[in-house]
């Protein structure tokens, strides 16, 4: 009698789980439909594993080695996959994949390595693929399912992703101890990333897109110590209508780079096609921007390379633009912008400086330098 190739695999999973009851290891495999895939490969002792698919284009693929790995995969649908590293002890990843629709083109995604300890990753996707096209790494074609790619490398670092909607991708990196990193991706045609080294790092990011033809983009870099971030999206982007980003789309963009000790950032976008780029390199320095519902066009360029400086920008109204350069110790710069294409530069050295502008109406150029380097 001649076996189909997903019964092999279905077998040496579950064998490999019989294997390793010797080392107290678990395995639990359970799958339902046709063309289903599971390969667990547990060393050491106190792993756990559980993996429960229905659907067609399952694929899993654990590996744990150490004390206490523990992962649970959950899939429901087709085009799912999963592909798991745990090394070290005490490590948890939970990953639970949801998606409706059959499209052979799909792959729903989902790859995690941990190198350390008391790492933890939780992933839940959930998606019909109706938005953009996203062209998936190492490969041209596109793909319209969520996709969640997570590495850990330290101890105790937290990665939790709740993707729901169409065409979400983000990717999670953390090298060092205690960094965080949670995202909430609700609506159409999200990406993100988050990138952090060092320790006790935070970033938060929050992506909600209403139609299928808007775009969002948000990503953090975070290099130092106690550094957080925060990005809250609901606004919309230009562009997707044909289904795949091309060059001509501008989506709403958010991109936070710190490097030091204890800064803090938060970036609001409600509006439209808004852009906000901030650079910390420096210690404890705020930034806060806030764009708001019923705008346009508006960008936000901000630049702290000194310690403690403070930075407040508020934009309204369509094509405004604020430059905050920002030097020296404990300088401080507030900017309101509501109206039409106004214009605010702000540079700042020193220590101690203070410098407040308020926009409103169109054209207008405010320009404030305060020893500037």
């Amino acid at each position: 009698m001649k076996l189909n190739a997903g019964f092999w695999v279905s077998a040496i999973a579950m064998l490999a789980g019989s294997a390793a009851q010797a080392q107290n290891n678990q395995s639990t495999v359970d799958q339902s439909g046709s063309d289903n895939a599971a390969g667990i490969v547990q060393s050491g002792s106190e792993n756990q594993s559980s993996v429960t698919q229905s659907g067609v284009f399952g694929q899993v693929e654990i590996e744990q080695a150490g004390t206490l790995g523990e992962a649970t995969v959950i899939q429901t649908g087709d085009g799912a996959m999963v592909d798991l590293d745990q090394f070290g002890f005490n490590q948890t990843a939970r990953i639970t994949q949801s998606s409706p629709r059959t499209t052979a083109d799909a792959l729903a995604g989902a790859d995690v390595l941990q190198d350390g300890s008391n790492n933890v990753v939780e992933i839940d996707q959930s998606g019909d693929r109706l938005g953009t096209a996203f062209p998936r790494a190492l490969s041209s074609a596109f793909v319209f399912a969520p996709i969640a790619e997570v590495t850990q490398i330290g101890d105790a670092n937290l990665a939790r992703i709740d993707q729901s909607g169409s065409s979400n991708l983000f990717t999670v990196t953390q090298v060092g101890d205690r960094n965080t990193a949670l995202v909430v991706q609700d609506g159409f045609n999200t990406v993100g990333a988050a990138d952090q080294s060092g320790t006790d790092n935070f970033a938060s990011v929050t992506q909600s897109i209403v139609t299928n033809v808007d775009l969002g983009l948000a990503d953090t870099i975070q290099d130092g110590i106690g550094n957080r971030s925060t990005i809250l999206q609901d606004g919309s982007g230009i562009g997707g209508t044909d289904r795949q980003i091309t060059k001509g789309d501008r989506p709403i963009v958010a991109n936070v780079q710190q490097y030091g000790d204890e800064n803090r950032s938060s970036v609001t976008q409600s509006g439209s096609d808004d852009r906000a780029f901030i650079l910390q390199a420096g210690d404890d320095n705020r930034s806060g921007v806030m764009q708001n519902a019923g705008g346009l066009s508006n960008e936000a360029d901000i630049t702290q390379n000194g310690n403690e400086g403070v930075s407040e920008l508020e934009q309204s109204g369509t094509d405004n633009f604020a430059v905050l350069e920002q030097s020296g110790l404990s300088n401080q710069s507030f900017i309101t912008q509501d109206g039409l294409n106004n214009v605010a530069n702000v540079t700042q050295g020193g220590a101690g400086n203070f410098s407040s502008i308020s926009q409103t109406g169109s054209g207008n150029l405010a320009t404030v330098s305060q020893n500037a380097p």
